[in-house]
Formats: C-alpha cells, sequence, structure tokens
C-alpha cells in the first residue's frame, strides 16, 4: 500500500501577500488609479471643510481679542454712560474670568457673597447656552417652542401660567430635535430665572448710580476726552465710583483715546472745504472721490503728511499736536484695523454645529465618504471578477482562503492609504488657499498647524479604514471561491 503524506498547508508570509497585492494595483494601474482619485476627492472634501472651519474659527477667535483690545476706549466710554440691558450683563459676567475684574466688579456692584456669585455666573452660562440655542433655531420650530419672544422675553413668556407645559409638549412633538439640555435642568432653570433676573437688575440699578458719579466729575467734559487721563487722576474717579480697573487696562485705554481723538481731529478735516479742495488739487482728482480711508492711505507719503498737517492748522487749531510721524502711525494702524473688521465680517458665517460645521454640511460629508466606499467596493469586486482564473490557480498550488481574502483586502489598504493621505493634504491645501483669499495675511496667525496635522493623519487612517470595509464583501466572495467553478469560467 501507498502511503500519502498530506501535509498543513502553509500561509503566504505578509511580504509575500504585499507583492502580489502590489502586482494586482500595477497590472490594472488605471482602475486603480480611479479608484485612488475617488477616496482622494473624498477625503479632500472633508478635510477641506474641516480645515475651513478650523482656520476660520481660530481667526475669529484672534479678530475678536484684537478688536476688543483695540476698541478699548469705546467699550469703557459705554460702561461709563450706559448700564447695559439684562441680557448684557449676564453675558458679560458669563464671559468674566472667576476671579478677574469684570468677576469682581459685578460680585461688588450687586453685593454677592462668593457663593452666590457663582451660583450667579453658572446660571448666566445657562442663560447664554439656551439663548444661543433658541437663536439657532429655524423660524418654524421657534415659533412652535416660544412664539414670537426673543431674548429674555422667552424665559418671561415661560413662566405664565401653563406656558411651560406647552413648551414641553412641543418640544416632544420634535422627535429627531435634541435641546440644549435635558427637561429637568430647564425646569429647575426657570425656577431660579426669577432670582437670576433680580440679580442682574440690582447690577444694572448699581451701574446706573455709579455712571451718575462718573457724569457728575466730568463737568461738561466729553468723557472721550476725560479717558485721556486715564492713566492718570480720572482713574481714581472710576474706581471710587465703583467700576474695576487695573494700572495695565488705564494706560492702554489712554492710548486708545488717544487714538480716537487724533482719529477724529482728521475725519473732522475732511469735511472742511478749505481742505477738500487742497487735498483735490494735491492728486488732481475730483472731491467727491476723497474719503477718510484714501487720506490715510497716503498719510506714509512724507510730503503729503507735512502738507495735510499745514492745511488742517489753517483752520483747525486741535490738530496743532499732530505729526507727519503720527499720521503714518494712524495710517498703519487704520489699515490693520479695516483688515480686522473685514475678518470679523468674513467669519460672522461661521457655522453653529459640531466642529463649526453645519449639519447639513455633515450630512453631505457623509454621503460623499459613502459614494467613496461604493466606488472602492465596486472596484475590488471588479477585480475579482477578472482575477478568477489566478484565484483558482493559488488554491489550487495551495493558498489558504485566509490568505486570498488578506491578498484583497491588503489590496485595497494600499489604495485607501494613497488616496486619503493624498486627499487629506489636498482638502487642507485648499482650505488653507480659500482662507487666504477670504482673510489676506491674518490667515497665517489662525492656522491651528497641530490640529491640521492630526486630522490629517486621521483622514489618512478614515481612507484605510473606507477602504478596508469596502474591501470585505469582495474579499470574502474571492476567498470562498470554488478551484473547479473558477477553471470553468471563460
Amino acid at each position: 500500500m501507498i502511503q500519502i503524506d498530506v501535509k498543513n498547508q502553509e500561509a503566504l508570509s505578509f511580504s509575500r501577500l504585499c507583492s502580489i497585492a502590489l502586482t494586482g494595483i500595477k497590472y490594472r494601474i488605471f482602475r486603480s488609479t480611479v479608484t485612488v482619485l475617488v477616496v482622494c476627492v473624498a477625503i479632500a472634501f472633508l478635510m477641506n471643510i474641516i480645515s475651513e472651519s478650523f482656520i476660520r474659527g481660530k481667526i475669529k477667535d484672534s479678530t475678536t481679542r484684537q478688536l476688543a483690545d483695540i476698541r478699548g476706549a469705546a467699550i469703557w466710554a459705554t460702561r461709563l454712560s450706559v448700564p447695559g440691558s439684562v441680557e448684557d450683563i449676564l453675558s458679560q459676567v458669563d464671559r468674566a474670568e472667576t476671579g478677574g475684574l469684570a468677576y469682581s466688579e459685578a460680585k461688588n456692584m450687586g453685593g454677592f457673597s462668593e457663593a452666590e456669585m457663582k451660583a450667579f455666573k453658572a446660571r448666566a452660562h445657562e442663560v447664554a447656552l439656551y439663548l444661543n440655542y433658541f437663536k439657532n433655531l429655524s423660524y418654524s420650530k421657534r415659533r412652535s417652542l416660544v412664539h414670537n419672544a426673543v431674548g429674555m422675553e422667552i424665559f418671561d413668556n415661560l413662566l405664565a401660567p401653563g406656558a411651560m407645559e406647552r413648551f414641553t409638549g412641543a418640544l416632544a412633538n420634535f422627535k429627531f430635535m435634541r435641546f440644549a439640555s435635558s427637561p429637568e435642568k430647564f425646569n429647575d432653570f426657570m425656577k431660579d430665572w426669577p432670582l437670576v433676573k433680580e440679580r442682574a437688575l440690582r447690577i444694572q440699578a448699581s451701574r446706573q448710580r455709579s455712571i451718575g458719579l462718573v457724569s457728575k466729575s466730568l463737568e461738561g467734559k466729553e468723557l472721550i476726552t476725560a479717558l485721556l487721563d486715564m492713566d492718570g487722576p480720572f482713574s481714581a474717579v472710576i474706581t471710587s465710583a465703583g467700576f474695576s480697573l487695573d494700572r495695565e487696562t488705564a494706560k492702554k485705554v489712554a492710548i486708545q483715546a488717544r487714538r480716537m481723538v487724533d482719529s477724529d481731529i482728521i475725519a473732522k478735516s475732511i469735511l472742511s472745504e478749505s481742505v477738500r479742495k487742497g487735498v483735490s488739487s494735491y492728486f488732481g482728482i475730483a472731491q467727491n472721490a476723497i474719503s477718510t480711508d484714501f487720506i490715510f492711505a497716503n498719510f506714509p507719503d512724507k510730503e503729503f503728511a507735512s502738507w495735510y498737517i499745514k492745511k488742517m492748522n489753517e483752520s483747525m487749531p486741535e490738530a496743532a499736536h499732530l505729526t507727519a510721524q503720527r499720521l503714518k502711525e494712524l495710517s498703519k494702524f487704520n489699515t490693520h484695523y479695516n483688515k480686522l473688521v473685514t475678518s470679523e465680517r468674513n467669519g460672522m458665517d461661521l457655522e453653529s454645529g459640531f466642529m463649526g460645521i453645519s449639519e447639513r454640511m455633515w450630512w453631505l460629508i457623509i454621503v460623499s465618504l459613502l459614494v467613496c466606499t461604493v466606488g472602492i467596493c465596486n472596484a475590488i469586486l471588479m477585480s475579482v471578477t477578472e482575477r478568477f482564473r489566478e484565484i483558482a490557480t493559488l488554491k489550487c498550488l495551495g493558498a489558504l482562503d485566509t490568505s486570498i481574502m488578506t491578498m484583497f483586502v491588503m489590496e485595497a489598504y494600499l489604495i485607501g492609504a494613497v488616496g486619503g493621505f493624498a486627499g487629506a493634504l489636498l482638502g487642507s491645501l485648499i482650505g488653507t488657499c480659500r482662507m487666504i483669499a477670504a482673510f489676506g495675511t491674518l490667515t497665517f496667525s489662525g492656522i491651528p498647524v497641530l490640529k491640521m496635522i492630526v486630522f490629517i493623519i486621521i483622514a489618512t487612517f478614515l481612507g484605510i479604514l473606507l477602504a478596508a470595509l469596502a474591501s470585505i464583501y469582495p474579499s470574502f466572495k474571492a476567498a470562498r471561491l470554488a478551484p473547479m467553478e473558477a477553471m470553468r469560467i471563460e
């Protein structure tokens, strides 16, 4: 009797499987390239949206901080003349850093204990949260929930008998709409709302008294003129009235006030008939083409700046302290300020959804990724169909089902890795270029490099994951193929 020695099948090595996968891609280079492009486009679309959102958000935060710093004198002029609405006060308390000047000022003006102030700040944060939620609702949904009420009216109206029950019932009708918090938390907030409003009104009344003290000390002098002495005697008047002020802020506000006064002098000079005629003659242009921005844009020209100062001094004694160097500084500031204002305007359309991306855009991203997955699945399935004889030959030579399956999954991995990485880089580049076109040089200070690198890596792995998921069915079909059936296929 002949003894037949049947040995166990050997699995192909990882390097061998990679080699076979690369060979399959090489011999089907056109289809593989198209599949890579499908992955690349889907991931590029995703990264373009994400990178734009990140950069826009960073620029918006930076612009807001810079403009708040630049507008310090105007903000203080408003604080020292207008007590602010209840909504304004709650917003300021919400933004105030615990233990900071604004926090301490609100605490002292309201006469709160530390525990009361912390509780008030927590409720102020909830006010901002709920108001933002109602603000971003569509008109039909907001009308169903709170009718035509806006701002603080929403909470006041919900205190009416039966209003809270109607609100809860209307909210329950929107099955797929997520509220800003749980209904229980909102009920607790509404129970405390009268107390929260009373505390805000207390601060408002205290501010009104403080404003009266400051106004009395001015003795008919304009407030912006008084702010020129913010780092001098006027700071003592402000603090004694109950406002919180540190020395560094006082110095900044005094500088900003001087800038505002000087800019106002130049703006008034343009209204002078003699100045307009002189500028018109100097540049040889029509008078209606002369504007504040036009004048500021030409101040870097020292000769024109010196001429303009002489022209102003003929009719405006208050301009005597201005120099050509000062006009150049004001011109540089005006250019930077206009860039910030434009940036702020362009950043106003930043979405309020997850990661600053709207729900609609997220659905578009999901659809594009699904299309990408279907495209990869189709490409791998066609590759399997074309390689029936090759699969049958490998099986006849002893290749395991797992080896066949791994071979096609590996092919999808390679396609997903190349397409994902290329798409992540391309999408980031497109997003950055679009932001440069919208915000100019401000973009370079707003690129979150670390976040971008992290999401490029995540997007690359997402491309690999999509390819892997798309290859499961085709590779399983290839692994389960019977050798004899494959050999019969022409």
